[in-house]
């Protein structure tokens, strides 16, 4: 893909079999994120360049598009909220994930404060999540039915991808006293990063990623 800060954002798709192209104009110019799905949908998240420089609440695209044809499948439209003293970051992805007894592609995605996921295929939203801080990082784990989300005051909750299920004592403290800015999970491990510090702080999981981690 491609952006620009003068015209509308651009997604450009190669079959790299048939160095075949399919482009799409995007809703908006600054492309936050994009993940490309097994069962040949592109996702997008995007922003325009001048709502992304502002203090305000300002709107925020998702779209799946076909990788084949380059239509769109559906579009939705979310409230961004920016702040001064915010270094939140929009992140989109995408598994399968089993709600109740049946398996459902989904699509994760999040705002500021706030975590969406929606139903892959129609768009519709099948729980939101509002977070007490600025989301950092979200990671939806390889089975499809967790979510890590790390936030600003340096906790990383986990959720169900089943909004009927819950989990107790689901939040742990990476860290107390800076700001967290990011963080990573990978084989078990997780690896966060805090403001203006040069040390990184490195959790085990207790299981495998699905798990809620001890030092």
């Amino acid at each position: 893909y491609t952006s620009s800060r003068e015209e509308t954002g651009l997604c450009q798709i190669y079959n790299l079999d048939s160095d075949e192209k399919t482009e799409l104009v995007l809703e908006e110019n600054c492309v936050m994120d994009m993940f490309a799905t097994d069962t040949g949908q592109v996702i997008l998240n995007t922003i325009g360049y001048n709502d992304l420089l502002s203090l305000e609440i300002v709107p925020m695209y998702v779209q799946a598009i076909d990788a084949t044809t380059g239509q769109t499948i559906w579009k939705n439209q979310y409230d961004y909220e920016n702040s001064f003293d915010s270094s939140s970051y929009s992140y989109v992805k995408s598994a399968v994930a089993t709600i109740g007894e049946q398996e459902v592609p989904i699509v994760v995605f999040n705002g500021t404060r706030t975590v969406y996921e929606l139903n892959l295929e129609t768009g519709e939203e099948i729980n939101r999540v509002s977070m007490g801080n600025y989301i950092q990082r979200v990671i939806l784990t390889r089975d499809g039915n967790y979510i890590h989300v790390a936030t600003a005051d340096g906790k990383n909750t986990v959720l169900l991808t089943d909004p009927n299920e819950s989990i107790s004592d689901n939040t742990i403290d990476i860290c107390d006293e800076n700001i967290m800015l990011d963080c990573q999970i990978s084989a078990g491990v997780l690896v966060a990063k805090t403001y203006r510090s040069p040390d990184l702080i490195v959790m085990k999981l207790q299981q495998d990623e699905c798990s809620i981690y001890s030092l």
